[in-house]
């Protein structure tokens, strides 16, 4: 049984449930972001984001359109290809 880390996974039910008595219990480690390059661009974005504090569906959208020029076309090009 493989277990990632949702915080359900470790309570105390969990851990008492019956699983097959060959099974064994295997734990991932901890997810680190830093190792995902894909969330330093979300952080990128999110950021601004936060600060000018949008109010509405259609300036959200709008807010996004304009953070989009944060990056270059190559540095968006660079997050795929490492995901």
């Amino acid at each position: 049984m493989i277990l990632d880390n949702l915080q359900v996974h470790k309570s105390a039910k969990a851990v008492r449930r019956e699983r097959p008595k060959d099974a064994g219990h295997l734990s991932l480690s901890a997810y680190s972001p830093d190792l995902n390059s894909i969330e330093h661009s979300f952080s990128k974005h999110k950021a601004p984001l936060r600060k000018i504090e949008v109010r509405s569906g259609e300036a959200l959208s709008r807010a996004i359109g304009d953070l989009c020029a944060l990056f270059e076309p190559q540095e968006y090009r660079n997050c795929f290809k490492v995901a």
